[in-house]
């Protein structure tokens, strides 16, 4: 469906009020048949006259009817009003919509009851759209928060000076405000595609979250768990086929081999299974990367450590545990040197293996 950042108006030149030179505006598709006494809204569908902004209550518009001049650029923060010649956008609708979201950030970290800090982080969810699953149209009918989705209210929300307050409040001791907030977060992100990188700007980056996230940093709870929230929206959002082909992949490879293979034994709670498919291959790629005759301490990080915990393992942890080390050895003389602290763990375990993690404990054996 189309939506208000779709332009498919028609040009329409306008003084630039910095320069004598004339620019074209494309102003979005209009259908506003007046009066119009019950707003108006933008509608994406291709129903009635297509796209565009309509009355709330006069969307059936035929060709041959008279509608109003309008010159509506989306998004409208504020909403349209009538300038009794046009329809536009409201004139300081920005600012006071920053405003109201700095007041209700401020809401939420002053309170000071915690029924204040509900009702405003519930203020700032209405103004978001819903994530796309839960939105089955985008028609005139659909609730508001799927029609919205692309407004840039989102953008808005991380701009305003307390914006980080949402980050304090998806790790406090609160589970209904620890949900909210999330909730909050993954539907600013829905709102526009470029959301989620300002969001992990102001997380302080991909780098920083990994580092927070590596066990052997001994981050505070908080910390760490800010960081899980980071990287788990990172990797549900990813829509790549495998977390190799992920923007933030190559980052979580640089974490060391002994770190990643804790949070694979270990993972934290509350753990996407998305993000943790991206922890067991990168740490089978931090694990290939070594150069020259591995250590005795890189055989440990790279699974040495974990061979005898492999009959209690899942599935998952003992097919990265294996390949970690085939990915180390790579050379015979390799296998050789460290088959005394590996084989008699693995040699009893290969006839129950799935048929991956099988191959990849026969070519080990080797």
């Amino acid at each position: 469906a189309a939506d208000p950042g779709s332009r498919q108006g028609g040009p329409v030149s306008s003084m630039h009020p910095e320069s004598p030179s004339r620019e074209l505006t494309l102003f979005d598709p209009c259908f506003i048949k007046g009066p119009c006494y019950k707003g108006v809204i933008w509608f994406p569908g291709a129903e009635f006259r297509g796209p565009g902004w309509y009355c709330k209550d006069r969307l059936d518009v035929k060709k041959t009817d008279l509608i109003d001049e309008c010159h509506i650029v989306a998004p409208c923060f504020y909403g349209t009003i009538w300038t009794g010649k046009r329809w536009e956008c409201a004139v300081e609708d920005k600012k006071k919509v920053m405003k109201k979201y700095e007041d209700l950030m401020q809401k939420l970290m002053k309170g000071p009851h915690r029924g204040d800090k509900l009702w405003a982080i519930k203020e700032l969810d209405s103004e978001l759209p819903k994530l796309p699953t839960s939105c089955p149209e985008r028609g005139y009918k659909a609730p508001k928060k799927c029609r919205m989705i692309g407004m840039d209210h989102g953008n808005l929300m991380l701009m305003t000076k307390w914006s980080t307050v949402l980050f304090d409040l998806v790790v406090c001791e609160d589970p209904e405000m620890r949900g909210r907030a999330a909730g909050v977060l993954y539907n600013i992100v829905t709102d526009h595609k470029n959301n989620q990188k300002r969001l992990l700007e102001k997380m302080g980056g991909v780098d920083l979250l990994i580092s927070h996230l590596n066990p052997e940093r001994n981050s505070s709870k908080k910390t760490s768990g800010k960081a899980l929230f980071g990287l788990n929206m990172l990797a549900s959002e990813c829509k790549a086929q495998s977390p190799d082909l992920c923007e933030f992949f190559p980052a979580l490879t640089q974490m060391s081999s002994s770190g990643l293979a804790s949070l694979v034994w270990h993972p934290p709670k509350g753990i996407g299974w998305q993000l943790q498919v991206a922890l067991q291959e990168a740490w089978v790629a931090s694990c290939t990367v070594k150069p020259g005759m591995p250590s005795e301490q890189d055989f440990q990080a790279c699974g040495g450590k974990y061979v005898r915990n492999l009959t209690n393992a899942t599935e998952e942890q003992v097919y990265a545990t294996l390949q970690s080390l085939q990915s180390l050895l790579k050379e015979d003389l390799w296998k050789q040197k460290y088959l005394g602290n590996f084989a008699h763990e693995v040699k009893p375990l290969v006839h129950k293996l799935p048929a991956e993690s099988k191959l990849v404990a026969k070519k080990l054996l080797i």
